[in-house]
């Protein structure tokens, strides 16, 4: 009992109150619970949904994938990666999803179903596309395009602007308006962004500088844009290095980690602030890495997220990338953001480090190993990395999410885990053993 409420009917009452969807099905695979935000989601009323099929709801095209990750990593460790796949709504419509599915057990930690939290890709994939649109309409525009932030810098600027002003594009994103325009000024920046970002557009005369000095006269047409619902006011920076070095790695995997660590970045900010991105060349010698357990020596690209929002305290730095661990009040988020980037920043075979400070903001840095052509791949000293266990663990825990997570989290660690939810319980299972 916690404060005299059985845990599981908090839990019951947690997925019902979640703003994400949330299933489970047995372990044939039939649906046994579904909360509002999934029903709404398939387009089924609930009592239409029990008993179904989670193959009933995926696309043919899906099925060998999903029964694959559910062999090969659920059974396995107790729970899958972040995967993407596709429902199949009632009415016949296709809606794209992202989910990790969980192994459920008893108290004699024997497997009794699956669940999922499942988040609807549709919104994004759609604010990605106009995104992708947008900037290809621009960088084939005969117009000179410049993408300027709150901050007066231009995070994007099409080639027909670099052309008109002899900047290359890493150049410009490290100016300012009033470093190219010769009548304004920093003091003139903040009132002219309020009477644009009030009027949702303005247009002006003015002159600028070219690179080389000279001065030529344009006419400026300036609009507010947004791909997001509510305007948040994150004033984005990015600072890309010159000369970077080569890396492989799959850039729709960049892609995600980047809007991952955005977005979580953003929820920091509820009143705004700056999201800063920079890319640099580093090396990490044998004292740094003696100092960062898992880190070996080498040349990496590091990509730094930055942000001056709420930050947060050693305590909770020390569980950011613990599949479902979250700082957020309950229904605002899953805690598969950071753990998601961390997967995939391993999987590269690179490295991610956190730091942050209450009301300081947090920053994460990502090191991904320099491509090295054709010479040897680099060699990683498996002793450098986390110890695996293999002895056996007794988990009692009365919190049914908290225990299933912790005996994911021992399991993927090598250890063999004995997982049961009460004393009693407890007292059973060690008496079986030590016969």
């Amino acid at each position: 009992m916690v404060n005299g409420r059985k845990p599981e009917t908090m839990y019951r009452q947690l997925c019902a109150n979640m703003m994400d969807a949330f299933g489970a099905a047995d372990m044939e695979g039939r649906v046994t619970e579904a909360n509002h935000p999934f029903l709404d989601l398939v387009g089924y009323r609930k009592g239409e949904l029990l008993g179904l099929s989670i193959f009933d709801l995926t696309p043919s095209k899906w099925h060998e994938l999903e029964q694959q990750i559910i062999d090969e990593q659920v059974m396995v460790r107790g729970y899958s990666d972040v995967f993407e796949k596709e429902y199949r709504r009632k009415d016949g419509s296709i809606v794209p999803v992202e989910l990790r599915v969980v192994l459920a057990r008893d108290p004699d930690g024997h497997p009794v179903g699956m669940w999922a939290i499942v988040r609807d890709l549709s919104v994004r994939l759609a604010r990605e596309d106009a995104l992708r649109r947008f900037q290809l309409s621009v960088e084939s525009s005969p117009d000179a395009v410049f993408w300027i932030n709150a901050e007066g810098r231009f995070p994007y600027v099409n080639a027909h602007a670099c052309r008109s002003l002899g900047y290359s594009r890493n150049e410009m994103m490290r100016l300012h308006l009033w470093d190219i325009d010769v009548g304004f000024s920093q003091e003139m920046w903040g009132p002219h962004w309020e009477k644009v970002r009030k009027s949702g557009g303005a247009g002006l005369e003015r002159q600028d500088r070219r690179k080389d000095g000279t001065v030529f006269p344009v006419e400026i047409s300036s609009k507010i844009i947004t791909f997001e619902d509510q305007v948040h006011h994150v004033a984005l920076t990015f600072f890309p290095s010159e000369d970077i070095e080569n890396i492989e790695f799959d850039p729709v995997q960049i892609e995600q980690i980047l809007m991952n660590l955005a977005v979580n970045a953003r929820d920091a900010m509820p009143a705004g602030g700056s999201l800063t991105f920079e890319t640099a060349n580093v090396s990490l010698d044998e004292a740094y890495c003696r100092e960062h357990m898992g880190f070996i020596p080498g040349d990496f690209v590091q990509i730094s997220v930055s942000d001056n929002g709420i930050g947060m305290d050693a305590e909770n730095l020390d569980h950011i990338f613990e599949p479902f661990y979250t700082t957020k009040e309950i229904g605002k988020g899953t805690g598969l953001g950071l753990s998601t980037v961390y997967g995939i920043v391993k999987q590269g075979g690179g490295f991610i480090n956190g730091y942050s400070e209450p009301g300081r903001g947090s920053t994460f840095k990502i090191y991904i190993p320099v491509s090295r052509g054709d010479t040897e791949p680099l060699k990683i000293d498996e002793h450098q990395g986390p110890v695996l266990g293999s002895e056996t663990v007794f988990l009692v825990e009365d919190d049914e999410m908290v225990r299933k997570v912790t005996e994911a989290s021992l399991r993927e660690l090598g250890y063999t885990v004995l997982s049961v939810a009460g004393p009693e319980a407890a007292l059973a299972v060690f008496c079986r053993q030590a016969q």
